[in-house]
């Protein structure tokens, strides 16, 4: 069996209404490369730029540096609809990602989730995907620093994928073999 980690980013203001979520996935046994290549890849982009921040030239060169970051998938889910009463933003978005995307498939699988950020977990502490998870870390950026950061830009550049406003070569999730993007 497959061992995963899932770097997940939430999209939104820090102390804001949860937007979306990114979930970037790797395997485990290839976890120190993908930290490398990714903070190869992301070299020299400047702190907290988002993708519409950056001129074509860079997303282009951007693209073609992450395809080499080993990876299962990317997935993003944007939170469209306002939470109903007893759940949460963040605990719907886990959900939709769990049902609606690569992640379905790890259901059965031994992962271990990585937060970005410190943002409180909530009623999405008890979502079935994390009580799964063989360990749940907040401040993944602490441990992995560029894989942390590249979960983050995919964050930014969900909006452009989904409404095709790019071309591929300047889309972010062309950079991975497997992706979803949307929503519920």
């Amino acid at each position: 069996m497959t061992h995963y980690a899932v770097f997940l980013a939430v999209t939104g203001l820090p102390t804001g209404p949860v937007s979306g979520l990114t979930a970037l996935t790797v395997p485990a046994h290839r976890l120190a490369e993908a930290e490398a290549r990714a903070s190869a890849a992301l070299a020299g982009l400047p702190e907290g730029a988002g993708w519409a921040d950056l001129e074509p030239d860079r997303r282009r060169e951007l693209v073609a540096r992450v395809r080499t970051v080993p990876h299962h998938a990317a997935d993003h889910i944007e939170h469209n609809d306002p939470a109903a009463p007893g759940s949460s933003a963040l605990a719907d978005c886990l959900a939709g990602l769990a049902a609606n995307s690569s992640l379905k498939e790890l259901a059965g699988q031994r992962r271990t989730v990585y937060f970005t950020g410190d943002r409180p977990l909530g009623d999405a502490a008890g979502a079935p995907f994390l009580a799964g998870a063989s360990a749940v870390h907040r401040g993944a950026e602490n441990r992995y620093p560029a894989l942390a950061r590249l979960a983050a830009l995919l964050g930014t550049a969900a909006g452009p994928s989904t409404d095709g406003s790019l071309p591929e070569d300047q889309d972010l999730y062309e950079a991975f073999d497997r992706y979803t993007v949307g929503g519920p």
